[in-house]
Order: structure tokens, then C-alpha cells, then sequence
């Protein structure tokens, strides 16, 4: 199986590169530290930042390493490095060639390195600080856990990895996008799940769908399956226990796959978010719908009041008789 939350897979010789996508807005970088020194963890380089914000980036990446941690059941013994640049400009060459125009941050998995320029930050989700720091560093706990058990000689699917880090950062890197994964479902525009095996979208809004089509299907499994057993197979896979995830899934509940569940999925889809559109548009509809009702209930009180009134004309037209007799 190959499969699909906003980011564009790029890879340096010997390396996997994985980028993190924003929204162009330039941020001043503006952390309060209360404790001295950094967390022995995580190592932060920024020679244009205080040591106070410098050990304050430390705290966050740290806090955002034990949390992926924690959802992944995988700890990373090698120190972390976290590289904060200004300018996109002052990256290194072979970083800065890996950037696109929506790229944050990168995290070089295999060497333990983020990279973050601080001009692409925004002081809202999913590209502030913490949010772009917690993205990457799942793709750094995940490539350790790549480097443990297959020395490197596995990689897990692209998809995989984009929709994991934005199911555990929290944010979908360009917002909710149900409607997007949903005309794409329906008009058969799916990013192929191939095409998100080891490589990622270059053009911008193939690149946004895949990070949606990601995010929304690893939502989808983590629902269904639960993160013990997502995980359990991407271990049995990098061990290599199974030829492929689908493999690897099959062997824990016999005959399932992921090819299988991301065929449900796209059935899924369509139901959940039909219901979520009817839900969100309740009141609308609801008013619509209406409308006949009330053309009706109308029609019958004219006719109604034009009953009333002939029979009260004719009843004036009985009394004058009698009276005239």
C-alpha cells in the first residue's frame, strides 16, 4: 500500500528530507525563558537569538520530542539539533536547494536535525513555532525508529509520515480541507497512494492535497485500527517481517491491508462529510424546506378567508330578504 495534513517530500543524497508547509506571514520570534541552559536533549543553533530565547526553543522542542515519544512508543537517544535562521537565505545550500515557497522548517530525519527559518513562522497554527516544531520532530523520531531497526535500509511511506506528524501536532498544515478530500474522492483526483510512497507533490496544490489526503486517511486508521497496531506494522515492516505495510497489517488481522482500508476510507469520506456539510447547514436547509410549507399553510388560509367571506355575503343577502318580506 502507498498512501497520502501539507508539505513536499524532498530528499538529499543519502538523507530523507521532509519539508514543513506555511502560511507567508513573517513573525518575530518572541519566547519568554525563565530557567538558564538548554535541555541536554535538544541542542538549538541560532546565533541571531538571546540565549534566553534559545533556551526557551529548547524547552518547546523538548516538549514536542516527548510527545512524539510518547504516540510513536519509540525514544530517541541521539541529541536533537534544532538550526533557527532568519532568512531562508541563511540556510545551508543543501537545506536551502529542499525549500519551497510554502516550506517552514525541514527535518533532515536520518542526522537529527530541524531546520526552521523564522520569517515563514506566523503566530497562529499550524506554523507557529510550536506547532512546526512538534511536526517535525515526529519525522525525526520516526526516522530514528527507521535507523534502529533497519539501519536506514527502510523507509517508512510518505504518507505515512505526513499524516502521522500532523495527527499528533494537532494541526492539518492547511487547515481543514474536508471538502477538498471529498470533491477529490468523488471526481476519482485522489494523489495516487504510489506517488506518496518515497516521493511528494512539487506543484503547490497537489502538495496541499497530498497533505490533506494524508492527514484525513491516517485519521481514518488511527479510528479504526488504534495507533498500537499503525505503529506495531511499521516495526514489523523496517524489522522485516513483512514485504510492505499491507503485509505487515495483514498478519495482525488476517486479511485486512491498507490498500483494503484506503478503498473504505474513500467510501467513508463521503458519508462523514455529506452528514458534516447537512450538520453544518442545517438551519439553511431547514429554511428551504420551509418555504413550500409555508406557501402552503398560506394558500389554504386565503382560501379559507375567501370561504368565510362568501358565506358571510350570502348570509347579508338572506337577511335582506327577510327583511324586505
Amino acid at each position: 500500500m502507498t498512501s497520502v495534513r501539507r508539505r513536499a517530500v524532498e530528499r538529499l543524497p543519502g538523507e530523507a528530507i521532509v519539508l514543513r508547509c506555511f502560511l507567508p506571514v513573517p513573525l518575530l520570534l518572541a519566547l519568554c525563558a525563565l530557567s538558564p541552559g538548554q535541555d541536554t536533549r535538544v541542542h538549538v543553533v541560532a546565533s541571531h537569538l538571546s540565549e534566553a530565547s534559545r533556551n526557551a526553543i529548547g524547552r518547546a522542542a523538548t516538549r514536542a520530542l516527548e510527545t512524539a515519544e510518547a504516540c510513536l512508543a519509540h525514544g530517541v537517544e541521539k541529541r536533537v539539533t534544532v538550526t533557527v535562521v532568519r532568512r531562508v537565505d541563511d540556510l545551508p545550500d543543501r537545506v536551502r536547494s529542499a525549500f519551497r515557497s510554502w516550506t517552514v522548517a525541514i527535518a533532515v530525519t536520518h542526522k537529527h536535525q530541524v531546520f526552521v527559518a523564522t520569517e515563514r513562522l506566523t503566530s497562529d497554527p499550524p506554523s507557529n513555532l510550536e506547532t512546526t516544531l512538534s511536526h517535525e520532530l515526529v519525522h525525526t523520531v520516526l526516522g530514528d525508529l527507521e535507523l534502529e531497526l533497519s539501519a536506514g535500509k527502510r523507509r517508512l511511506p510518505r504518507w505515512l509520515h505526513e499524516g502521522l506528524a500532523q495527527d499528533i501536532a494537532g494541526e492539518m498544515l492547511f487547515g481543514a480541507n474536508d471538502r477538498m478530500v471529498l470533491f477529490r474522492v468523488r471526481t476519482g483526483r485522489l494523489v495516487p497512494w504510489s506517488a506518496l510512497e518515497d516521493s511528494w507533490p512539487d506543484d503547490a496544490n497537489e502538495s496541499r492535497a497530498a497533505y490533506a489526503q494524508s492527514a484525513s486517511f491516517v485519521g481514518y486508521l488511527r479510528g479504526r485500527l488504534g495507533m498500537k497496531t499503525i505503529i506495531g506494522t511499521a516495526r514489523a515492516y523496517l524489522r522485516g517481517e513483512a514485504r510492505n505495510l499491507d503485509e505487515a497489517l495483514h498478519q495482525v488481522t488476517w486479511g485486512d491491508s491498507y490498500t483494503y482500508r484506503a478503498g473504505q476510507w474513500s467510501q467513508d469520506i463521503q458519508g462523514a462529510t455529506l452528514v458534516r456539510l447537512l450538520r453544518d447547514n442545517c438551519f439553511s436547509i431547514l429554511i428551504v424546506l420551509a418555504i413550500p410549507l409555508f406557501a402552503v399553510v398560506m394558500y389554504k388560509r386565503w382560501k379559507s378567508e375567501r370561504a368565510a367571506a362568501a358565506r358571510l355575503d350570502a348570509w347579508e343577502l338572506q337577511q335582506r330578504d327577510v327583511d324586505e318580506t
